[in-house]
């Protein structure tokens, strides 16, 4: 008996993107995974403690963006530091080198404490340094009274 057609050939022609693309995928995937881990050993969040008036400009109940690394304080850096006899203090760091900083409150009134009375911290005592600033929603700019 007769057979009608043609017999498909075991041979592929031709270019067949299907595995390129796959490599692709899982490469990009492995790109990104650590891309987060890197910034997430590095950055964080954090905000700013209630009563924590050291800094106008950022209020308490802000959220942080924080880079975690101590040699990211510089002169005019925002700075989480540990302050002697415990606690954290946000500050504004005004003279910095290799071995510790000096922070001052921009805040004169502020009751809380900065390098005037401990002196100059070392490195090892500046838990992060602020990037990036979200006021809490109620001294947005902006906000309304709930009307």
């Amino acid at each position: 008996m007769a057979v009608s057609g043609t017999v498909p050939s075991t041979r592929k022609v031709g270019f067949d993107p299907l595995p390129p693309a796959r490599w692709l995928k899982r490469l990009t995937w492995g790109f990104a995974l650590g891309a987060g881990a890197l910034f997430f050993a590095w950055f964080g969040t954090q905000y700013v403690p209630p009563r924590m008036d050291t800094v106008p400009s950022i209020p308490p109940g802000s959220l942080c963006i924080i880079d975690r690394r101590q040699s990211a304080a510089k002169v005019g850096s925002h700075v989480f530091v540990d302050v002697p006899g415990g606690g954290t203090l946000l500050s504004l760091v005004t003279q910095a080198d290799d071995v510790g900083v000096f922070v001052q409150n921009p805040n004169g009134l502020s009751a809380l404490p900065d390098s005037r009375t401990f002196g100059v911290l070392p490195r090892h005592h500046v838990r992060s340094t602020v990037l990036v600033v979200f006021p809490p929603e109620a001294k947005a700019k902006g906000a309304t009274d709930g009307k």
